[in-house]
């Protein structure tokens, strides 16, 4: 009876604390999802999400077609094809409509999981419920993750995450009931990791750290080599083949120099450490910039992290493992392969597992070395608030592009990429004066750059300024043949140009822009203004064809009907005149012209040259 009572007793208490441990991480699930709750008030942003979800023809309702041509490959750009079958299932579950609330609810989804495979397979690692648990926290409330929820192009960084951790989680189950059935989904979980970011080819390089400082079997070792096999094609492909790895343009790589990548390696650290001043796009370290002070305190800073690694290997492997995870997941980014973009918050999401782990040891320590623990866990509170109350202020700075960029702008004034993308944003909600600024900074730095030169045309043809549209029109003929500038760029300079009575110019631009057929309210506008100049200079008939095509095409437009009415009145010709007019009228019953228009059809009527 003793025996079954002491059973009892000790599979009770196994019970309770399983529970208590389930609750805890419930607690850290919903505190993040708290956390997260202001991105769903987000825009898209002019950073690739445009690009990337709504203009993309991989991106679209699901289809066998779409399907083939999302996971078809092409050489020259990037193949990340889970990230973009993402994508296509928001557009397919969502619609339009709720699109962009389905991208954000799908981002968070991904980081929630993310957290909770953590959890599973840090608790596997490290064989304590508290540290786990600790570490998991301190992890899901970094605010240096916000680029990678909250911004929408960075979809493949909590898709990367989401099935590397899977993969792991996976075979460290495989360690332990070695069922080949977890082997094999493991390896397929890494795969899908890959096809979602090549960055996820770290992956291996841990299972090989984890074989040697924790299970030294040969079978171990054997079955992690399959995932090198996966690895070689994607980063053969990557390197060679994407098209992405290296920078376009004139500007100089310097990503490659010891000096530059120790730099941005003590950049990561620090931005773990005290995550704040941090932006959507930070300038890259050039050796002519950086001050000798800040290369000697990078190297110092390596030089001590390679000594921890090698201390702690003899006095706790797991947090020589770990330091060393922050290193080896950082690898890809870190300059040893060319890419556009030397440092992003998002590029440290897996590592910095490392960085969580580190630090609940640390606080473990101290809560054992000091004689009242309370204090240490006080200040364990402070530091999971502290990071928490940043990561909802950064998801505030993405609400929109204007946001993003006036925040990036703030911070690192006078950047190339930051001005044009911040004049880009101006103009996109119609700030066109705000947008001429920034603009000229990136002019000054390139004065050929045919983004710049259209944008400077756009912001100016916004506030009417038809001299400077013209003056950086004639700028940007330079660079591009007028049948390459952006649509609404011929319009508006088609429009100036009729402004100032160059006829012939007006014409030529907006014959260019109603040529093109991007976007059809954009089209329509092209065509009403080239139809009413070409009207007001004697040639009536190719006028009306114009309208009249037009009207064909879209029989709905009140714009082009209210135009044929016109040229019909003014030609004399009361039965289309009125016909046309009554159209508009009926597709537009609150015109604020309507009575003007009612007083012409009233007139044609009675005035007997009507008849």
């Amino acid at each position: 009876m003793r025996r079954r009572y002491e059973k009892q007793s000790k599979s009770s208490r196994q019970g309770k604390l399983k529970n208590r441990k389930g609750i805890w991480l419930v607690l850290i699930l919903c505190i993040t999802a708290a956390l997260y709750i202001n991105t769903f008030d987000n825009d898209y942003t002019n950073w690739d999400d445009i690009n990337l979800i709504l203009k993309s023809s991989k991106v679209g309702v699901l289809s066998a077609e779409r399907i083939a041509r999302i996971f078809s490959i092409r050489v020259g750009s990037t193949y990340q094809p889970i990230r973009d079958f993402s994508y296509s299932i928001d557009h397919t579950i969502f619609g339009a409509r709720y699109l962009l609330f389905g991208l954000h609810l799908h981002n968070l989804l991904l980081y929630l999981v993310i957290i909770f495979l953590l959890y599973k397979c840090l608790f596997r690692i490290l064989h304590s419920e508290k540290l786990a648990l600790l570490a998991t926290g301190i992890f899901a409330v970094h605010p240096l993750h916000v680029e990678s929820v909250t911004y929408l192009a960075a979809r493949k960084e909590v898709l990367f995450g989401t099935f590397f951790l899977l993969s792991l989680y996976l075979f460290l189950l495989w360690v332990k009931k070695r069922n080949r059935w977890f082997l094999i989904a493991s390896y397929g979980s890494y795969l899908i990791s890959v096809l979602s970011k090549p960055q996820a080819v770290t992956l291996p390089l841990v299972l090989l750290f984890y074989w040697l400082y924790f299970k030294r079997e040969r079978r171990i070792f054997l079955a992690h080599i399959p995932y090198w096999i996966i690895t070689f094609p994607g980063v053969i492909y990557s390197l060679f083949l994407a098209g992405t790895t290296f920078l376009k343009g004139n500007l100089s790589y310097q990503g490659l120099h010891p000096f530059i990548i120790v730099y941005n390696l003590a950049f990561y650290i620090g931005k773990m450490f005290l995550p704040v001043g941090l932006v959507a796009r930070y300038q890259e370290a050039r050796l002519v910039s950086l001050p000798a002070g800040k290369i000697i305190l990078a190297f110092i800073l390596l030089a001590v992290m390679v000594y921890l690694v090698i201390y702690f290997y003899k006095k706790n492997k797991i947090i020589s493992f770990f330091i060393l995870w922050f290193y080896v997941n950082l690898l890809p980014t870190m300059g040893f392969v060319k890419i556009a973009i030397q440092k992003a918050d998002r590029y440290a999401l897996v590592s910095s597992v490392g960085y969580a782990v580190c630090i609940a040891y640390l606080i473990g320590w101290l809560a054992k070395l000091i004689k009242k623990p309370s204090a240490v866990y006080i200040l364990t509170g402070f530091l999971i608030a502290f990071y928490s109350i940043l990561t909802v202020q950064r998801n505030d700075v993405w609400q929109t592009a204007v946001t993003v960029w006036e925040d990036a702008n703030k911070k690192t004034p006078g950047d190339y990429l930051i001005s044009v993308q911040l004049g880009n944003a101006y103009i996109a909600y119609g700030k066109f004066k705000e947008a001429i600024p920034p603009l000229y900074i990136a002019y000054d730095i390139d004065t050929t750059d045919e983004n710049v030169l259209g944008n400077l045309v756009a912001a100016y043809a916004g506030i009417e300024e038809c001299d400077s549209v013209i003056k950086y029109a004639n700028k940007l003929e330079e660079v591009v043949p007028p049948e390459e500038i952006a649509h609404y760029n011929n319009y508006s300079i088609g429009v100036c140009y009729r402004k100032i009575g160059d006829i012939k110019n007006a014409e030529r631009f907006l014959r260019i822009a109603s040529a093109k057929e991007e976007n059809s309210k954009e089209l329509v506008v092209a065509r009403v203004e080239l139809a009413n100049l070409l009207f007001n200079t004697s040639r009536e008939k190719e006028a009306v064809d114009i309208l009249t095509k037009l009207y064909q095409e879209y029989p709905d437009n009140s714009k082009v009907a209210k135009e044929l009415g016109i040229c019909y009145y003014q030609m004399g010709m009361r039965e289309p005149a009125e016909k046309f007019f009554e159209k508009y009228l009926e597709l537009k019953p609150g015109a604020s012209d309507k009575d003007n228009i009612l007083k012409a059809i009233e007139q044609m009527k009675k005035d007997k040259r009507w008849k």
